[in-house]
């Protein structure tokens, strides 16, 4: 009876939205903004939660484990070493991780199952809204390319060639893709097209960024350690406001409309339009 209750409460609770490195170790929060679970030793340096909240991936010295969010759980060492990101798919349980010699992914639900190579020397990767597929870009003689893989397939096909990018996002809707391409100085271009027309415009040059779309994918907010820029794309012309931030500020869209600031200790709601 007291398992059952104890099972009930556990499957009825908040999911895990946030996972960050604390003072002992490393603590989970959920989408009410409250502490859920503590994973004590732990840490790394870089870490990346499924959208489920099931999983987090944490990159330590080039090594990557898998940590299921769930009490007392210890995390599992892959065998791949110079890994530099990873990524979860979409509501779902595989793991795309870049190492410095080729792009492999993973699945959870199948820890035993070797890891599938979807193709060497990416530079930057994204996944498809319905997680079936991988944007990827590649070096090539014109100076850069991008190209999509399908998850279970050898094929790949030309998405765009001629441009450079070092961070990929895909928007909700499938329709378009926004990356940073690198140019002097130690800044970057942030360019947004939709897939399958030449359509590809820059709308603004910046430092290093991490970019996200609204879950209508009609803005795209681009962070960088100062400042937030939030974009709005469905008019004629760009259209863009901005906050300024903090670096350990952790941003994500609660709505189409409204972002959310967390800071490990305070949690804040912001229109998108400042």
């Amino acid at each position: 009876m007291v398992a059952a209750l104890l099972s009930l409460v556990l499957s009825t609770a908040p999911p895990v939205v946030s996972l960050a490195s604390a003072e002992g170790g490393l603590v989970a929060y959920d989408s009410l903004g409250k502490q859920s679970l503590r994973f004590a030793g732990q840490q790394a340096d870089a870490i990346s939660l499924s959208s489920t909240g099931k999983w987090a991936s944490l990159i330590t010295e080039g090594k990557i484990r898998v940590l299921a969010m769930k009490p007392e759980a210890k995390p599992r060492e892959l065998e791949p070493t110079g890994v530099l990101d990873a990524r979860w798919a979409p509501r779902g349980s595989f793991l795309a991780m870049r190492t410095r010699a080729a792009l492999l992914v993973y699945q959870a639900t199948t820890p035993s199952e070797p890891l599938l190579e979807i193709c060497k020397d990416a530079q930057a990767f994204a996944w498809s809204p319905d997680g079936s597929r991988l944007v990827v870009a590649q070096p090539s003689p014109r100076g850069g390319q991008l190209r999509l893989y399908r998850i279970g397939e050898s094929r790949s096909r030309m998405v765009l060639e001629g441009r450079e990018a070092t961070r990929l996002a895909w928007s909700p809707d499938g329709r378009r893709l926004a990356f940073l391409k690198p140019v002097t100085g130690g800044r970057f271009e942030v360019v947004v097209g939709r897939l399958g027309t030449d359509n590809w415009k820059l709308i603004e040059s910046t430092a290093t960024a991490e970019l996200s779309w609204s879950p209508d994918s009609k803005q795209l907010a681009v962070r960088t350690p100062s400042q937030l820029s939030v974009w709005s794309l469905s008019g004629k012309k760009p259209v863009v406001a901005r906050q300024p931030v903090q670096p350990k500020d952790h941003v994500q869209w609660v709505k189409s409309d409204r972002l959310e600031l967390f800071d490990g200790a305070t949690r804040w709601r912001l229109d998108a339009a400042i």
